[in-house]
Parts: C-alpha cells; structure tokens; sequence
C-alpha cells in the first residue's frame, strides 16, 4: 500500500469518474440534515448526471463503516457521504490511502472537514463540487491510531458536546451548543496539561484544547492560513483559568471567528501526546470516544476527496 496519493492515481481515478459517472449514495440520516435532504440528494445527483449504483439511507450511525467497507469492496471509485464532521471520521479509516474518491454532503452542524475543503454546505454547491470539481489529496491524522478528519479537543468544548442532546443539535443546530454551554460554565473547572509537540514539551493550565487537522472548527476558522493540506497539525490552547476568559473564546466560535487572544497559544506540529492532570473526555468530530492521555500524529496525503476546482492541491 502506498503511503502517498500520486498525481497519476487523482488524474486516474478522476478520469475514470468522468467517465463512468457511476457513485454510491451513503446518508447518515441520524445526522441533522440528513433525513430531510437524502431525497432531495439522490434527485438533485441524477439530474446532475450521476448514476447511482446504490443509495443507502443509514439511520443507525454505527452501519456506517460497514456499507463505506461494502461499496469500497464492490470497487465503486465515488462514495458520496452525507452527514456530519463525525459521520466522515466514522469511514475514513476504510478510505486512507485506498483507491477510492470521497465525495462530502455537509449535512451536520458545524460541518468543519466541509469549510476546510472550501465545498459549499448547500446541497447544490456541495453536488456541483462532486460532480464538476477534481480528485485531490488531503492529510488526516489519527488519535491512539484511529484516524479522525478534522478536528480533536478537550475542556470546556468537550463537555459542552457530550451534555448537547442530539435531538436538540437537529433542531436547533449551532444554538444547542450555545445553550449547553451556559450551563457547563456553573460547573467547569481548569486543569493541568502536558502537551509534547514533535518533541517539545508544553505544560500549562488551560480550560480548553484544540488539535486541528483543517482549518475550522465548526463554523470557525482557526487560523488565516491552515489547510487541510499542509502536512501540519494547529494546536490551540487557552491558557487562562478564567470562566470568563472561556466564555469570550466559547462565543467567539459561535460566531464564527476564533478572537486574537493574548491567552491564546498557537502550536505547529506533526505529533502530539497529551496528558492532564486529571482525566478528560476527547471530542472527535463531535464524538467523545478518547480520554485521556492521548497520541495525536498527523498522516499526509492519505485521502482522496472532491474538492472545488479553485482548492490549490499543494
């Protein structure tokens, strides 16, 4: 198995994909936008000119991996995934470094891995991307050897995402958070933190940290110039104890803007081991799967997607 995508693969496979206009539909419909717009997807797709072999409306997020393993073993070269930042992590284990194009629906709440490939979040502009864009490479990163899409955090976030009940996310979309927030506020509490970034070793106090392999966090960008691409990881810490200091930073995400923050310290790295003084859940795309101490290490070049033709493919 080759480590690294080569531009004779993309150039292959996004010729055979013009070519055979043949993909597999998989929606995690458990998602928020997920059961109201796969129907909308499989007609806006065949009016687009795609031909698709199957569509599979998932309703038990944990069958995700098995239809992605199921279309990728058939040889479909397109599996288009609709869903969240959580639904894509759930697959991209099957996909890494695989002869095998991802094509991304946005259909969650902050839809990061999305922003980070610049494919817009309206179904339209997210089909026009899948039908009329190009194969390109981009890095993921693994967690204890899982391999994640987009974004892993501990802290204030974390427990914020695991006290948001789902059905309030699908109604309610980013304002759930908003909400959970307030009432984790009354009760968090700082903690101690050991961060070994490609050898170098951190130690602070801190609410909240951010490991990046994109460039959003939600509907956030972390930083101006961070790329899905980039062969680096963006870690960002809060280094305050203050509630109030978190709270600024907790609005300032869900505006869509991460503040220019004296608190905040912006680390770029390839590996990251972390422990805390005290055990703390990790969020993984919007799933508390991890504690830890964790292993966070970046992977090149290990996913083929379609991007926007304007995506520069470093």
């Amino acid at each position: 198995m080759n480590n690294l995508q080569s531009p004779d693969k993309k150039t292959r496979l996004q010729q055979y994909i013009k070519e055979t206009r043949s993909a597999r539909l998989i929606v995690n419909t458990n998602s928020r936008r997920g059961r109201e717009l796969f129907k909308h997807a499989k007609v806006a797709l065949k009016e687009a000119g795609l031909t698709l072999e199957h569509c599979y409306d998932i309703k038990d997020p944990g069958r995700l991996p098995e239809v992605v393993a199921h279309a990728k073993d058939a040889g479909c070269k397109l599996i288009i995934v609709g869903g969240g930042d959580g639904t894509l992590s759930s697959v991209v284990d099957l996909l890494a470094y695989q002869d095998v194009v991802l094509g991304v629906l946005p259909l969650g709440t902050g839809n990061g891995f999305a922003r980070s490939l610049g494919v817009p979040i309206s179904l339209q502009g997210a089909i026009d991307t899948i039908v009329n864009g190009k194969v390109a490479d981009v890095d993921l990163a693994t967690a204890d050897g899982d391999y994640f899409a987009n974004i892993i955090s501990f802290g204030f976030n974390a427990q914020v995402v695991h006290n948001t009940p789902d059905g309030l996310k699908k109604y309610l979309g980013v304002l759930a958070y908003f909400l959970s927030g307030l009432k984790e506020f009354i009760h968090n509490q700082p903690f101690g933190c050991t961060l070994t970034c490609d050898g170098e070793v951190h130690k602070l106090h801190t609410r909240q940290v951010i490991i990046a392999n994109g460039s959003f966090y939600g509907i956030s960008r972390i930083t101006a110039d961070a790329r899905l691409d980039d062969r680096r990881l963006i870690v960002c810490v809060l280094k305050t104890e203050s509630k109030w200091d978190i709270v600024h930073f907790w609005l300032s995400l869900i505006r869509g803007k991460l503040p220019a923050d004296r608190h905040i310290k912006m680390i770029n790295a390839r590996k990251v081991e972390c422990s805390t003084d005290e055990q703390q859940p990790v969020d993984i795309d919007g799933e508390l799967t991890l504690e830890t101490p964790i292993s966070v290490k970046l992977t090149p070049r290990a996913l083929l997607v379609m991007a926007p033709l304007e995506f520069i493919d470093s």
